[in-house]
């Protein structure tokens, strides 16, 4: 374990932001780590998003990769908008009249189709959630990384928007059994599951970098407030701890390992202010191999020979505020 202090890099900014970094070495190869046509997909992402991005804070890799899932595999806002009769396309942008696909940014994944009841008339109407970042900088109407994570792989309503009906009493409020009200309903969850880490990564960092859509007060499923970020929080030390399985070993701030490729872990990083956080890894300046995926929580490091190496962690939240730790690793 080690600690080191913060670095302020933040401009005329009067307050540090706590950012923790929790990193862990392993000796064998990212098991989730971009694939060669990866890059393709990234720049897809950014070229075809509809709405302004925000990327202060964030991996633009990330962003581009969630964007191109959001926007061209999973097709999110046909669901999380309006939709038919509603405002989805701008008029004369309507692809299935024929037109050319103009998406209507003023309602981009705002949230509002209708489903209808799951069961008898006058039990309560599923409408899609609003998915934009609220004015703490996070989605979902402010929900961390964490509670996205567990949204997509258990499909829990963390809003408890609709219980379920107690035996006989079928009102507007609740869904009726055998639905469980305790889980979203309509939202494809099941298939979401199965995405991988750097998957729900990049959704939650797009989302993260779209604008905010305004929404009426809680409980509303529309709810959302966009309105001024709180300050940031008090500075505060950063706590790294190393551990790894096999051939890496820990001392100190010092790491040993008998393989040339090694991966770090930092993506339980956070911070006191909210919103995404950006990673940067550097070595020292001999350092003759590779880092891949420098700009990510998972980078690669390549060492090009036995020898030790330095390399320096810098973390950003989104604010603007940095905090920084190194760590020396020795090939043997």
């Amino acid at each position: 374990m080690i600690l080191a202090n913060f670095t302020r890099t933040a401009g005329s900014r009067a307050a540090l932001g706590m950012v923790m970094l929790v990193g862990m070495l392993v000796s064998s190869p990212r098991g989730q780590a971009q694939g060669s046509d990866d890059s393709a997909r990234i720049q897809q992402g950014l070229a075809i998003a509809p709405v302004p991005l925000n990327l202060v804070g964030l991996d633009p890799n990330l962003v581009g990769l969630g964007s191109y899932i959001v926007n061209a595999s999973s097709g999110c806002n046909g669901c999380h908008n309006p939709g038919p009769g509603g405002n989805e396309f701008l008029p004369g942008g309507n692809p299935y009249f024929g037109q050319s696909k103009t998406i209507n940014t003023a309602t981009y994944l705002g949230g509002g189709r209708d489903f209808g009841p799951l069961g008898p008339a006058g039990s309560a109407h599923i409408i899609s959630r609003n998915l934009t970042p609220d004015k703490t900088g996070l989605p979902e109407g402010g929900h961390t990384f964490a509670e996205f994570v567990q949204i997509m792989r258990a499909g829990v309503d963390l809003d408890h928007l609709h219980p379920t009906c107690s035996s006989g009493n079928i009102n507007s409020g609740c869904v009726p059994p055998p639905f469980n009200g305790n889980l979203l309903q309509i939202m494809p969850w099941p298939d979401f599951k199965d995405m991988n880490d750097l998957d729900l990564q990049a959704i939650f960092a797009y989302l993260s970098a779209i604008p905010c859509v305004a929404g009426p007060p809680a409980p509303d499923p529309l709810h959302n407030d966009c309105g001024t970020p709180p300050p940031p929080g008090g500075a505060s030390p950063i706590t790294i701890t190393v551990t790894g399985p096999g051939s890496v070993t820990s001392a100190s701030n010092t790491f040993v390992t008998n393989s040339n490729q090694i991966t770090p872990n930092a993506s339980q990083s956070t911070s006191t202010n909210a919103g995404a956080l950006a990673y940067s890894w550097t070595a020292s300046p001999a350092f003759r191999g590779a880092i891949l995926f420098a700009n990510t929580a998972t980078p690669i490091f390549q060492l090009p020979s036995r020898g030790t190496y330095q390399f320096t962690l810098t973390v950003t939240d989104a604010t603007g505020v940095t905090a920084t730790a190194t760590i020396t690793v020795q090939y043997s």
